[in-house]
Order: C-alpha cells, then sequence, then structure tokens
C-alpha cells in the first residue's frame, strides 16, 4: 500500500505517509481488523501546530477515507478486503485508478485550510473528528 501513495508523491513518516503543504500536513494511514484493511485520513493544521504526529488519530481531524470521498466508498472498502488474495489484487488496482485520479488530487486540494474550510463548510466532514482548536482556526477564516 505504501508503494501507491509513494507513487502520488506521498512521502513515508513513521509508519503512516503524508503530503506536505504550507498550511496543512494530509496524512493517510491504515489499520487492520481481522482480514481487513481501513484507510484513515487525518489533517493537521500548521497554524496549531508544526508537530506532525506518526499517528492518524493525533491529527486536529481525522476520519475514515470513505466519508471523505462517498462516491468511492465500495471501491475503498473493497480494496480493504484482504481475506482473498486474487479479489484483493483487483481491487487494489481499481484502487490505483481512482487514487492516482480522485483521491490524492483530492487530499492535495484538502492541504490548504481554504480547502477544509470550503469542505467544512459543505457539511462533508460532518463524520470527521474536529478538534475545538481545528474547528475554531476553519471557522475563524469565515468573514
Amino acid at each position: 500500500m505504501k508503494a501507491l501513495f509513494k507513487d502520488e508523491g506521498f512521502k513515508p513518516h513513521g509508519g503512516i505517509q503524508i503530503w506536505e503543504a504550507p498550511e496543512v500536513v494530509a496524512l493517510i494511514g491504515y489499520t487492520s481488523a481481522y482480514d481487513h484493511l481501513y484507510f484513515d485520513v487525518g489533517f493537521c493544521l500548521s497554524a496549531l501546530s508544526k508537530d506532525i504526529s506518526h499517528r492518524v488519530e493525533k491529527s486536529h481531524i481525522y476520519g475514515r477515507l470513505e466519508r471523505l470521498f462517498p462516491q468511492l466508498r465500495p471501491e475503498i472498502i473493497d480494496a480493504g478486503d484482504c481475506s482473498n488474495s486474487e479479489y484483493f489484487k483487483t481491487f487494489i488496482d481499481t484502487f490505483r485508478d481512482h487514487l492516482h485520479k480522485t483521491i490524492a488530487p483530492g487530499l492535495k486540494i484538502l492541504a490548504s485550510e481554504s480547502g477544509l474550510t470550503e469542505k467544512y463548510l459543505k457539511g462533508e466532514l460532518g463524520h470527521f473528528l474536529i478538534l475545538p482548536a481545528a474547528r475554531n482556526q476553519l471557522t475563524s477564516r469565515i468573514s
């Protein structure tokens, strides 16, 4: 999985992958349960801290990748199914395509306070944990 994100310009940072931008760092990680991988995504706001966690759940804003891209929810969930190696290979190929065309470009757009603020105002971060300081930072941008 790490190679997929590396091909899109993400860098390894401990056990996760990151995309660094001046205002926001996007983090991608995976957790596993039984025969399934779950993709976690987080955002660290530079205005709040220059430290980047090695754990997605320690970021200022975080949730599951399929919640950020609901149009790709079945493909993202299926890509994490490791129970059948042939099935897994098929969906990894599909996931790679979505990562290249939609997911990586979308995460890079969100690696800015304006991108996150827009998503927040549209209610598209409703399933994400947003720390109060991050919520304040995003809403302070609204005139």
